[in-house]
């Protein structure tokens, strides 16, 4: 696409164009010396897909939320959780084989549990993705020696409670 100036629009407004030879991003002004305005180019806009558009950030999954948890048991191919949500605890069941491939195996292994969620083709998903929190033998139970007055209040706690057995 080319425009032409007219010198009678020069003279006019007193606008007068830069040298011949220089060349902005969107404007290329060539001409003589006798003929300044002999042609001003303009290149097309071209129309680029912006970064980041939302339909890439739908097919990129994100993590809707975190939950903290701990394994407590395996019982066949379920193994009994608990998760810390709200600052209460969850009890709830997982397949054991989920916990054994992110290396959970260890009674009170801590482990982080991520709630992925993606639009597919309009439809929304979710996934599950299990970390371990720490190496299978960092976690063992440490028994702790009680002092006189700890063990009479677990005495008085024990023989007041109903079908606690010690």
């Amino acid at each position: 696409m080319t425009f032409h100036v007219t010198e009678s629009f020069s003279e006019r407004t007193g606008f007068h164009p830069a040298p011949a030879s220089e060349t902005s991003s969107r404007i290329k002004i060539s001409g003589s010396e006798n003929k300044p305005f002999e042609g001003i180019q303009f290149r097309e806009r071209v129309d680029r897909k912006p970064r980041g558009s939302k339909a890439e950030a739908a097919l990129k999954p994100h993590v809707s939320r975190r939950l903290h948890g701990f394994f407590i048991q395996q019982e066949g191919t379920e193994a009994r959780v608990a998760f810390v949500y709200d600052g209460k605890l969850v009890h709830y069941f997982l397949p054991y084989q989920r916990l054994e491939e992110a290396g959970v195996t260890v009674e009170n292994q801590p482990f982080e549990m991520d709630e992925y969620e993606t639009l597919l083709e309009g439809i929304p998903m979710k996934g599950y993705k299990i970390t371990a929190a720490a190496r299978p033998e960092d976690c063992y139970p440490e028994v702790l020696p009680l002092d006189e007055r700890s063990r009479d209040n677990l005495n008085f706690i024990l023989a007041n409670a109903r079908h606690v057995t010690r």
